[in-house]
């Protein structure tokens, strides 16, 4: 039987129990506490067994968020996914999916009624739109269609 410290478990679950969380997300919260990461990475291991901790199902979770709430961009939606360390073997397959459901030229079209309902073509809104859609994540062929 693997021993671990009972504190550190409940505190992780009732952590998780707000929403999920990837596992490396766990692991620094808690080595900023202070905890040793012996300990920590033993209770995540029996955590990962168990279900609680699921890099997969948070990853499709997050990226729905980040595509269906936020209407990112799939480079955007890439780079926020950096600090959680998920395979991309996992990763690129999930959003991959979403993208085929909420297409980029659909999401584009929601941004630009909520954000630039009086939408007009001369070179200065084109340039602010531009910028706007780059720094949400979309590249070029994604939105090109608005300047044709």
């Amino acid at each position: 039987m693997i021993k671990y410290n009972q504190e550190l478990k409940e505190s992780i679950i009732n952590l998780l129990s707000f929403r999920l969380r990837s596992r490396i997300e766990v692991e620094r919260r808690y080595l900023s506490k202070g905890y040793n990461a012996k300990e920590i990475n033993s209770v995540l291991n029996h955590l990962e067994s168990k279900g609680y901790i699921n890099d997969e199902k948070f990853a499709k979770m997050y990226a729905s968020y980040l595509i269906k709430s936020k209407l990112l961009g799939k480079r955007l939606v890439l780079y926020k996914f950096k600090i959680h360390q998920i395979e991309m073997d996992t990763l690129v397959p999930i959003i991959d999916e979403l993208y085929k459901k909420y297409t980029p030229s659909s999401l584009i079209k929601i941004i630009i009624k909520r954000k630039f309902p009086e939408l007009s073509y001369d070179a200065e809104s084109k340039k602010r739109i531009h910028s706007y859609l780059k720094r949400k994540g979309f590249s070029w062929k994604d939105y090109g269609f608005i300047f044709e």
